[in-house]
């Protein structure tokens, strides 16, 4: 698979669209197989709703999804018929060693995210979800796997039969930023001996930074445990879940909290370094401290201090999340 990019900054019509999309058509005169994708930089906004001076016009697809003008032109010019979630992002999910899913607010792109986690999830490559990423690995999997259709967080579905996320109870529904759940929490390991705890250094528990104002629905946490879901990492009163593992797969984790917050260049967060390891097929040297390249450890764990070391060229998870 080749790709072609045709990039132009922020600014509407330069002819991006329109250049991408006549290329696309020369190269289906030559017999070769075009699709289009289009990455859009507006983030968590509808294209339908925003002025024609801050964007050029709209186009709607067949499953009613209102778009750029520039899908617009990919269909024409290729005489296609493109979706909101575009069969293309599918293609290139074939081609991946591991797949992330990050966090996020509103429902821009959530459909596409979910069917990435589905495709995680059913061809056995490794998958990290954070924070809207693991919830919607909970959603994905009681759509998938309860058979709950109308599976959903109520962020984006607030009438849901089956809410899998909820509001949190402390939280605010009309302001942002500070009424979340933020910064460091701690996170017990309620399996020792699961994938995520082994990365951290066989914790007992990690603190680490959050920001969210949903999570999964307690109520829903038998059933789904009971399906093969497991919620390995809760917060102290064991109702708010933490971290999630998928059993009998090869790196299948979701957290509520950032990683990346307290991830570092020298010192890469566990998890990181877990979907990276799974993508590489050395997890399990990594898990029972295998050789491979010489992981430097620094911190705290469980309130002792860890020192700095190299243990024989055995490869460690760094402990980030364990500092303080």
């Amino acid at each position: 698979m080749k790709y072609v990019l045709v990039t132009g900054g922020v600014v509407s019509g330069l002819g991006k669209g329109v250049t991408a999309s006549s290329i696309g058509l020369l190269l289906q005169a030559c017999g070769l197989r075009v699709t289009s994708i289009k990455i859009d930089p507006y983030l968590n906004t509808d294209a339908g709703t925003m002025s024609p001076f801050e964007h050029g016009e709209v186009f709607v697809l067949d499953d009613g999804g209102e778009v750029d003008l520039d899908l617009g032109n990919y269909e024409r010019f290729l005489d296609s018929t493109l979706t909101h979630v575009h069969k293309a992002a599918w293609d290139l999910l074939k081609g991946a060693d591991g797949i992330l899913v990050p966090g996020g607010f509103g429902d821009r792109g959530v459909q596409g995210k979910i069917l990435a986690t589905k495709y995680a999830r059913e061809n056995q490559v490794p998958f990290l979800g954070i924070c809207l990423g693991m919830q919607l690995a909970v959603v994905e999997f009681a759509r998938s796997i309860l058979g709950y259709k109308d599976a959903n967080s109520t962020e984006f579905e607030p009438e849901t039969s089956s809410p899998c996320v909820i509001f949190m109870p402390e939280g605010s529904t009309t302001h942002m930023g500070g009424t979340m759940r933020l910064g460091s929490r701690r996170t017990h390991f309620q399996v020792p001996d699961c994938k995520t705890a082994k990365l951290y250094g066989n914790a007992k528990y990690v603190d680490e930074r959050h920001r969210h104002r949903y999570e999964v629905n307690p109520d829903m946490i038998p059933e789904i445990e009971n399906a093969g879901l497991s919620f390995v990492g809760k917060d102290g009163t064991g109702r708010r879940m933490e971290i999630v593992e998928l059993q009998n797969h090869p790196y299948f984790v979701g957290v509520q909290f950032h990683p990346e917050f307290k991830s570092r260049p020298g010192k890469p967060s566990a998890l990181f370094l877990g979907l990276i390891a799974a993508a590489s097929g050395c997890l399990e040297a990594v898990l029972q401290g295998g050789k491979m390249n010489k992981v430097l450890i620094n911190g705290m764990a469980n309130g002792t201090a860890m020192g700095k070391f190299y243990q024989n060229g055995n490869v460690y998870s760094n402990g980030n999340g364990l500092h303080h």
